[in-house]
């Protein structure tokens, strides 16, 4: 009997691992939340990345598109998400259509009949998986499951571990890597805008507004210091993610860049009619 292995995601990692469980003679079953493959990263499709397309495709899937008669793209050249999911993402999830299931919002995943009183069998029983879409609820069998979900839709609240009264819903507080540069231009630039985060994207995006006439950034990292956020330079495994750190480390010691450390916390958004600013009451540590 074909083991079926279940796969929460149709991102790059969710992919893969379909086309690592088809080579090896069984059957995936991919459950996406989004109406096509790469629903995350089409939300990023702006931005470049540190990896290159030699360490951007598996090997597995790879060979799947071989046999598609797929182009494969410069090895050493760095894609933008967009082209992430124009060059790999969308050919690879073609030679995948039969074992797809799109706009299924994972409701819960558990062992069939199994709970915390009866957990007789639990390592032999199979998972049974929940979802809901525009079809309506559907349960799903497996032997196996993979979460390839990633955290973009479960961003990190302002707050310690929770979201801080007047976060949730604001029309001024976003998440994720805006494009400041493109159609978020016009709502960020010229204006102050603070970026709480110690990342890699918090980095980006703040070296983006710095970039915009007018704007001022200011970095809110929770951390005592910036040193591991800004890589290793030129000394980086990863040549882009150090050239990054040297452009931030650059853009904070000429001052483009406003750094405030040891922000453990935010405890309120406020609004200021008056001049449209959001008011961030928070806590310095340290």
């Amino acid at each position: 009997m074909t083991r079926t292995v279940a796969i929460l995601g149709a991102g790059p990692v969710g992919l893969a691992a379909a086309a690592h469980v088809l080579e090896r003679g069984m059957r995936p079953l991919i459950l996406e939340q989004g109406a096509e493959v790469g629903h995350s990263v089409r939300a990023w499709g702006h931005v470049p990345m540190f990896s290159n397309w030699r360490s951007s495709i598996r090997a597995a899937a790879a060979r799947r598109l071989e046999h598609a008669r797929w182009q494969a793209p410069d090895p050493e050249a760095y894609p933008t998400g967009a082209e992430l999911v124009e060059d790999y993402l969308q050919p690879l999830g073609q030679t995948l259509a039969p074992w797809l299931r799109f706009e299924r919002h994972i409701v819960a995943v558990s062992r069939e009949g199994i709970d915390k009183v009866n957990n007789a069998g639990h390592g032999t029983t199979p998972f049974m998986i929940d979802t809901e879409g525009a079809t309506g609820e559907a349960r799903n069998g497996a032997d196996a499951v993979t979460d390839a979900t990633g955290t973009w839709f479960q961003p990190n609240p302002g707050g310690a571990g929770r979201p801080v009264p007047g976060e949730l819903g604001h029309l001024r507080f976003g998440y994720g890597m805006p494009d400041v540069t493109g159609q978020e231009q016009a709502r960020r630039g010229g204006k102050r805008v603070a970026v709480l985060g110690g990342g890699h994207s918090a980095m980006g995006t703040l070296i983006a507004l710095s970039n915009l006439s007018g704007t001022s950034p200011i970095w809110l990292c929770r951390a005592s210091t910036t040193t591991r956020a800004r890589g290793g330079g030129a000394a980086d495994r990863l040549a882009a993610r150090g050239v990054l750190g040297t452009g931030m480390a650059r853009s904070v010691d000429g001052g483009g860049i406003r750094l405030e450390k040891r922000v453990s916390s935010c405890r309120r958004l406020r609004d200021h009619p008056a001049d449209g600013r959001i008011g961030w009451r928070g806590h310095r540590g340290g």
